[in-house]
């Protein structure tokens, strides 16, 4: 079985910006990925931002 430390469990968030925004304050993304800093979140905000434009259902 494998443990919660393995490699390549990544990090997850819902495709909503209120939960990229609570991921961003608890600093949740470097303790994640296992980085020293926050990395650069830009192209995740915008991606997610076009999946909760106008039309889509998410």
């Amino acid at each position: 079985m494998v443990g919660r430390t393995a490699p390549g469990r990544g990090a997850w968030v819902h495709p909503a910006q209120a939960c990229l925004d609570l991921a961003e304050r608890r600093h949740a993304w470097a303790r994640a990925l296992r980085l020293d800093s926050a990395p650069d979140t830009t192209a995740v905000r915008a991606l997610v931002a076009g999946l909760e434009g106008p039309g889509s259902a998410v």
